[in-house]
């Protein structure tokens, strides 16, 4: 038999509230069973794959508001959040290590200059420095923010995804 979960207790143990929960297992079309007390249940392995992870992972609260967001819905379909926080991931990895290495801070600053000036400056104290949303996007109407984020993070999977002939033509740059 598969482990189900209730609604309430799958939106704890993914870090989001009940109401989120609720509207993304009915927009993923997921099948519910009754449970105790009224409640739904829902097959966590359907779940998993439905949000493009793993049936054998483990459920947990989100690392940090990128995966908090992701897991909301906010940054798009499984397949889009998946390529957004790999990119995420990587640019902070690459950033990291940008410190010791000349190739790897000549492929940031490649990447920040398509991003632009306040892209690249929001990216990196979300990405980078640990501010929060709100603080990396302060000036934004709220309805922006996340689409921002959205093509920031898709830039930088862009010009990951070229590898060494990223050029310097700043076609993802997008000026606010």
């Amino acid at each position: 038999m598969q482990h189900q979960l209730t609604i309430s207790a799958l939106a704890r143990a993914e870090g989001v509230d009940q109401a989120a929960m609720s509207r993304l297992v009915k927009q993923l079309k997921l099948e519910t069973s009754p449970g105790p007390r009224g409640a739904k249940l829902v097959a966590v392995a359907s779940y998993l794959q439905a949000v493009g992870r793993p049936a054998t992972e483990q459920l947990q609260p989100p690392s940090d508001q990128l995966e908090r967001l992701a897991r909301k819905g906010k940054l798009g379909t499984a397949r889009e959040c998946a390529s957004r926080l790999a990119a995420a991931r990587q640019y902070k990895q690459l950033s990291d290590a940008a410190r010791r290495d000349m190739k790897a801070s000549s492929r940031v600053r490649e990447i920040e200059n398509a991003l632009g000036i306040d892209g690249a400056r929001r990216c990196r104290a979300l990405l980078i420095d640990g501010w929060s949303l709100r603080s990396s996007f302060a000036g934004l109407r709220g309805s922006y923010v996340v689409q921002y984020l959205r093509e920031y993070l898709d830039c930088i999977a862009e010009k990951l995804s070229m590898g060494e002939s990223i050029s310097r033509s700043g076609e993802c740059a997008h000026e606010t």
